[in-house]
């Protein structure tokens, strides 16, 4: 689907802090254990990278320490890639991929 051109208009005070853009699709699975490819292709705009856990725990479980060493696999692996100023940054997920754009206030 084509957009029609419209000129940009910058605001002088922007309401947004912050933008996000997702995209979902069906798991997969190398992405967890091998990102290298796509860190490649991004490291020119994204050098910095860091791995985060997130954890999805059952309804009703309580969020403690303990609850962390029960069940690994709860968990799911991000592969995060941060633009120099870190303003920009991609997360990249089995299951998703992330843009968040960040404001210089």
């Amino acid at each position: 689907m084509a957009f029609p051109e419209i000129k940009r208009v910058v605001y002088e005070n922007a309401g947004l802090e912050e933008v996000k853009c997702q995209i979902r699709f069906p798991p997969i699975l190398e992405i967890e254990t091998s990102p290298a490819q796509f860190q490649n292709a991004v490291r020119a705009e994204f050098p910095y990278y860091d791995l985060q856990m997130s954890l999805k725990l059952p309804p009703g479980m309580p969020v403690t320490s303990q609850a962390i060493h029960i069940d690994p696999s709860l968990g799911q692996k991000s592969h995060r890639f941060m633009s120099e100023d870190r303003r920009l940054i991609v997360i990249l997920s089995r299951n998703d991929i992330t843009l968040t754009s960040k404001s210089l206030r």
